[in-house]
């Protein structure tokens, strides 16, 4: 007897193929193939609680004068909720991945942190109010009770947003805390992702918006940190659905 995931994966087939025939288009077979793909388990990406205030993006006005060639696109908000931590930490450290929470907080002219009240639901708001960021880092992707965690401030307290903060300072943080291999012979220099495996930034790269980095870091919350710069899906585990 047809287990249930060959049924629907036979469904899918016969529905994109039919389609395909009528239209005579050649992108719809690409489709098909990522969608047996994805149903027979090659892709696995975890169920992900998305930030409610995250849609998806708008076509842009054809009349627009924006270049889009180089426009960055907006990257969907994955807050560090525990169910969205647990498709990603694993009992046992995984030697490779990295897994980063980037909080943005605000810090006064002392140093002194100030709550931003929770009636600043939006997170496109909270970070217009921030100007520097905590890492909460689980090296090794290991779910671990004692976390490290550091501040990032931005170069003047108090003023500007996080888009002051340099972009070298952090990855400093991350070589350190994280104590990640620089790039060898034999091996890829690492890389940020966000958790839905958009690349961010990389070791090696000529960054020409300072900014534009660290508005992505913020934007995502969640990111990985993937040492030989290539983005796997999590490991499954028990209980993964």
């Amino acid at each position: 007897m047809p287990s249930k995931a060959n049924t629907e994966t036979a469904q899918v087939v016969k529905v994109i193929k039919t389609t395909a025939k009528s239209r005579g288009s050649s992108m719809m077979l690409s489709v098909l193939m990522v969608l047996i793909a994805f149903l027979g388990g090659l892709f696995t990406p975890p169920s992900l609680h998305l930030a409610r205030e995250m849609k998806t993006s708008e076509r842009p006005d054809e009349n627009s004068s924006a270049d889009l060639t180089t426009a960055a696109p907006a990257l969907p908000h994955i807050p560090c909720t525990t169910s969205n931590l647990e498709n990603y930490l694993h009992v046992s450290p995984v030697k490779g991945l990295h897994v980063v929470c980037v909080e943005t907080i605000y810090l006064d002219g002392r140093g002194i942190e100030h709550p931003l009240g929770s009636d600043i639901t939006s997170h496109e708001r909270r970070l217009e109010l921030s100007n520097s960021l905590r890492l909460t880092l689980y090296k090794g992707a290991h779910s671990r009770k004692l976390l490290r965690r550091v501040t990032i401030n931005g170069s003047k307290y108090g003023e500007g947003g996080i888009g002051n903060i340099d972009w070298n300072e952090l990855k400093i943080k991350l070589l350190l805390e994280l104590e990640l291999l620089p790039e060898q012979p034999t091996t890829q220099p690492w890389a940020v992702f966000s958790a839905l495996g958009e690349r961010i930034v990389g070791e090696n790269d000529r960054v020409s918006s300072n900014e534009d980095v660290i508005n992505k870091l913020a934007s995502s919350e969640m990111v990985v940190v993937a040492e030989g710069g290539n983005w796997i899906w999590p490991g499954v585990h028990e209980g993964f659905r």
